[in-house]
């Protein structure tokens, strides 16, 4: 059975799954650490790939890919594209950069590509995920402000002006 990582060392990983809970140790630990440490100092060089990754952990690629696995069920480069996916999330939630930018920025070469990854992992393109996470920051905050100055929602608003209107069609049929 699946298990998600608890651990403190890793929490930008939580959507990296676990298969053997009984590995857990200091050197499991440990390794997932540089994991995610190599990975971040690594993120924005678009040639960081699976060759490069085993030999700035100094192993084998057959024992990266066993150890990442083992720990993950996911391969080593599966593991760097959901780590960029990830931070592209986050940059999306703001329009400071465009999409092309940001695939570079997460070290994607073609932003075509990223797209597909992006859609792949996350059901929506990277144009419709920040669309939707813009809107619903601006429900958010519209809510955040009608509840500050004690103003009534539309939906409120219309059923009190269909009342109102209720009101005064029975008052002109009588």
């Amino acid at each position: 059975m699946l298990e998600t990582i608890n651990l403190n060392l890793l929490n930008e990983f939580d959507f990296v799954e676990v298969y053997d809970k009984s590995n857990y140790g200091n050197e499991n630990e440990l390794f997932l650490y540089k994991i995610k440490s190599t990975i971040e100092s690594n993120i924005n060089d678009r040639n960081f790939n699976y060759d490069s990754f085993a030999l700035k952990l100094d192993v084998s690629k057959s024992t990266l890919h066993r150890k990442i696995n083992k720990l993950t069920g996911l391969t080593p480069c599966e593991l760097i594209a959901s780590y960029r996916i990830k931070l592209a999330m986050q940059m999306l939630t703001n329009d400071m950069y465009n999409i092309s930018e940001i695939a570079y920025k997460v070290g994607f070469n073609d932003p075509k590509y990223f797209s597909r990854c992006f859609r792949n992992q996350s059901g929506l393109n990277p144009k419709k995920y920040r669309e939707s996470v813009l809107l619903k920051r601006e429900k958010s905050n519209y809510l955040d402000h009608s509840r500050l100055h004690n103003e009534k929602p539309i939906s409120q608003i219309l059923k009190i002006m269909q009342k109102i209107l209720k009101q005064i069609r029975t008052e002109l049929s009588q």
